[in-house]
Protein backbone atom coordinates (compact mmCIF):
# COMPACT_ATOMS: atom_id res chain seq x y z
CA UNK A 1 0.00 0.00 0.00
CA UNK A 2 1.30 3.46 -0.78
CA UNK A 3 2.12 5.93 2.07
CA UNK A 4 2.83 9.50 2.02
CA UNK A 5 3.22 12.30 -0.98
CA UNK A 6 6.20 13.89 -2.83
CA UNK A 7 8.56 15.61 -0.41
CA UNK A 8 7.14 14.47 2.81
CA UNK A 9 9.61 12.88 4.82
CA UNK A 10 8.21 9.01 5.55
CA UNK A 11 8.52 7.15 9.23
CA UNK A 12 7.61 3.61 9.53
CA UNK A 13 7.08 2.28 13.34
CA UNK A 14 7.08 -1.00 13.16
CA UNK A 15 6.86 -4.37 15.46
CA UNK A 16 7.27 -7.90 15.16
CA UNK A 17 5.85 -9.95 17.77
CA UNK A 18 7.91 -10.59 21.08
CA UNK A 19 9.96 -7.62 19.79
CA UNK A 20 10.98 -4.19 20.76
CA UNK A 21 9.49 -1.18 18.23
CA UNK A 22 11.34 -0.23 15.43
CA UNK A 23 11.37 3.09 13.56
CA UNK A 24 12.90 3.73 10.05
CA UNK A 25 12.81 7.56 8.77
CA UNK A 26 13.80 7.92 5.23
CA UNK A 27 13.69 10.86 2.98
CA UNK A 28 12.38 9.18 -0.15
CA UNK A 29 8.26 9.77 -1.19
CA UNK A 30 5.69 7.96 -1.96
CA UNK A 31 6.98 4.82 -0.25
CA UNK A 32 4.93 1.33 -0.66
CA UNK A 33 4.81 -0.66 2.76
CA UNK A 34 4.23 -4.63 2.22
CA UNK A 35 4.35 -7.56 4.35
CA UNK A 36 4.87 -11.09 3.48
CA UNK A 37 5.30 -14.33 4.36
CA UNK A 38 8.19 -16.43 3.16
CA UNK A 39 12.00 -16.26 3.33
CA UNK A 40 13.58 -13.07 1.93
CA UNK A 41 14.62 -14.32 -1.28
CA UNK A 42 11.53 -16.37 -2.18
CA UNK A 43 9.13 -16.81 -4.67
CA UNK A 44 5.43 -17.31 -4.68
CA UNK A 45 6.44 -21.20 -4.88
CA UNK A 46 7.87 -21.20 -1.44
CA UNK A 47 6.47 -23.70 0.34
CA UNK A 48 7.63 -24.07 4.53
CA UNK A 49 6.97 -27.54 4.43
CA UNK A 50 8.30 -28.25 1.45
CA UNK A 51 6.91 -30.17 -1.74
CA UNK A 52 7.76 -32.69 -4.31
CA UNK A 53 9.29 -31.53 -7.89
CA UNK A 54 9.87 -33.35 -10.84
CA UNK A 55 11.29 -32.38 -14.65
CA UNK A 56 12.18 -34.00 -17.76
CA UNK A 57 15.93 -32.54 -18.20
CA UNK A 58 16.71 -32.57 -22.20
CA UNK A 59 20.20 -33.12 -21.46
CA UNK A 60 20.78 -36.30 -20.14
CA UNK A 61 17.11 -37.30 -21.19
CA UNK A 62 15.48 -38.83 -17.70
CA UNK A 63 13.06 -37.11 -15.48
CA UNK A 64 14.77 -35.54 -12.55
CA UNK A 65 12.98 -35.57 -8.59
CA UNK A 66 13.60 -33.16 -5.98
CA UNK A 67 11.93 -32.39 -2.81
CA UNK A 68 12.49 -28.68 -2.18
CA UNK A 69 10.81 -25.34 -0.29
CA UNK A 70 11.03 -22.74 -3.69
CA UNK A 71 12.10 -22.80 -7.23
CA UNK A 72 11.98 -20.72 -10.53
CA UNK A 73 12.61 -21.31 -13.85
CA UNK A 74 14.48 -18.96 -16.08
CA UNK A 75 14.27 -18.54 -19.73
CA UNK A 76 18.36 -18.00 -20.91
CA UNK A 77 15.79 -17.00 -24.35
CA UNK A 78 19.07 -18.71 -26.42
CA UNK A 79 18.58 -20.99 -29.12
CA UNK A 80 21.30 -24.41 -28.71
CA UNK A 81 20.96 -25.39 -32.38
CA UNK A 82 17.81 -26.19 -34.77
CA UNK A 83 18.86 -29.89 -34.69
CA UNK A 84 18.35 -30.17 -30.63
CA UNK A 85 15.50 -30.57 -29.24
CA UNK A 86 16.97 -29.34 -25.64
CA UNK A 87 15.33 -26.56 -24.28
CA UNK A 88 16.99 -23.37 -23.06
CA UNK A 89 15.71 -23.36 -19.75
CA UNK A 90 17.27 -23.28 -16.40
CA UNK A 91 15.36 -24.97 -12.87
CA UNK A 92 16.22 -23.47 -10.21
CA UNK A 93 15.34 -25.12 -6.59
CA UNK A 94 15.98 -24.72 -3.29
CA UNK A 95 16.54 -28.68 -1.38
CA UNK A 96 14.87 -28.74 1.86
CA UNK A 97 18.09 -28.82 3.60
CA UNK A 98 20.41 -26.15 1.91
CA UNK A 99 19.96 -22.51 2.02
CA UNK A 100 21.47 -22.43 -1.29
CA UNK A 101 19.61 -22.85 -4.87
CA UNK A 102 20.78 -25.77 -7.15
CA UNK A 103 20.08 -25.55 -10.87
CA UNK A 104 19.19 -28.17 -13.38
CA UNK A 105 19.98 -27.14 -17.18
CA UNK A 106 17.69 -27.57 -20.32
CA UNK A 107 14.78 -28.79 -18.81
CA UNK A 108 11.31 -28.56 -20.54
CA UNK A 109 8.82 -26.11 -18.64
CA UNK A 110 5.63 -28.28 -19.78
CA UNK A 111 7.28 -31.55 -17.84
CA UNK A 112 7.03 -29.53 -14.67
CA UNK A 113 4.94 -31.42 -11.86
CA UNK A 114 4.54 -30.57 -8.37
CA UNK A 115 3.71 -33.18 -5.68
CA UNK A 116 2.17 -31.23 -2.69
CA UNK A 117 2.48 -34.71 -0.69
CA UNK A 118 5.78 -35.23 0.08
CA UNK A 119 7.44 -32.94 2.41
CA UNK A 120 10.08 -31.96 3.49
CA UNK A 121 11.53 -33.91 7.33
CA UNK A 122 11.56 -30.59 8.84
CA UNK A 123 9.05 -27.40 8.64
CA UNK A 124 11.01 -24.19 8.20
CA UNK A 125 9.16 -21.72 10.37
CA UNK A 126 7.33 -18.97 8.46
CA UNK A 127 8.82 -15.39 8.36
CA UNK A 128 7.15 -12.60 8.22
CA UNK A 129 9.26 -9.88 5.76
CA UNK A 130 8.12 -6.06 5.65
CA UNK A 131 9.56 -3.90 2.96
CA UNK A 132 9.60 -0.15 1.94
CA UNK A 133 9.82 0.17 -1.55
CA UNK A 134 10.05 4.09 -3.46
CA UNK A 135 9.91 3.26 -6.92
CA UNK A 136 10.20 -0.13 -7.13
CA UNK A 137 13.08 -0.17 -5.43
CA UNK A 138 13.49 -2.25 -2.03
CA UNK A 139 14.70 0.81 0.13
CA UNK A 140 14.72 -1.21 3.60
CA UNK A 141 13.63 -4.80 4.29
CA UNK A 142 13.40 -6.84 7.75
CA UNK A 143 11.63 -10.00 8.71
CA UNK A 144 11.24 -12.18 11.77
CA UNK A 145 9.09 -15.13 12.80
CA UNK A 146 5.78 -14.04 13.82
CA UNK A 147 3.51 -11.16 12.89
CA UNK A 148 4.30 -7.41 12.38
CA UNK A 149 2.25 -4.44 13.03
CA UNK A 150 3.13 -1.34 11.69
CA UNK A 151 2.27 2.59 10.97
CA UNK A 152 3.38 5.33 8.98
CA UNK A 153 4.15 9.01 9.58
CA UNK A 154 3.97 11.44 6.74
CA UNK A 155 4.85 14.32 9.16
CA UNK A 156 6.04 15.29 12.12
CA UNK A 157 3.11 12.41 13.78
CA UNK A 158 1.12 9.15 12.59
CA UNK A 159 -2.22 9.29 10.67
CA UNK A 160 -5.02 10.16 12.93
CA UNK A 161 -3.25 12.07 15.29
CA UNK A 162 -2.91 15.83 15.37
CA UNK A 163 0.73 17.64 16.66
CA UNK A 164 0.35 20.36 19.18
CA UNK A 165 3.20 22.26 20.05
CA UNK A 166 4.66 21.88 23.82
CA UNK A 167 7.64 23.86 25.69
CA UNK A 168 9.50 20.80 26.06
CA UNK A 169 11.66 18.53 23.43
CA UNK A 170 11.40 18.04 20.74
CA UNK A 171 8.58 20.66 20.50
CA UNK A 172 5.42 18.81 19.77
CA UNK A 173 3.68 15.63 20.40
CA UNK A 174 0.87 13.81 19.12
CA UNK A 175 -2.47 13.65 20.30
CA UNK A 176 -5.02 10.32 19.21
CA UNK A 177 -7.53 12.38 17.26
CA UNK A 178 -10.13 9.63 17.89
CA UNK A 179 -8.90 9.87 21.41
CA UNK A 180 -9.78 13.31 21.89
CA UNK A 181 -13.11 13.22 20.07
CA UNK A 182 -14.28 10.60 22.20
CA UNK A 183 -13.03 12.90 25.01
CA UNK A 184 -14.87 16.07 23.65
CA UNK A 185 -18.25 13.71 23.64
CA UNK A 186 -17.79 12.88 27.23
CA UNK A 187 -17.66 16.51 28.12
CA UNK A 188 -20.63 17.52 26.00
CA UNK A 189 -22.91 14.64 27.28
CA UNK A 190 -21.65 15.48 30.74
CA UNK A 191 -22.82 19.06 30.16
CA UNK A 192 -26.07 18.23 28.54
CA UNK A 193 -27.12 15.87 31.69
CA UNK A 194 -26.03 18.84 34.38
CA UNK A 195 -27.96 21.64 32.41
CA UNK A 196 -30.70 19.80 31.62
Amino acid sequence: MQYCKNGDTPTLTYQFVGQSKKVVKTEFSPIDVTVRYGETNSTSNYSPAGFGLSAYSTSNFYDRGYILRDYYVLDLGIPVNTFDYRYNFELYGKLCYSPQYFFLNHIAPSSISINPNLKCPTPEAIKTIIEVNYNNLIIFRDQAIGNVTFSVACGDCPEGYSRCLISEYPGYCCLDCSATAASIRAITNELRTKNG
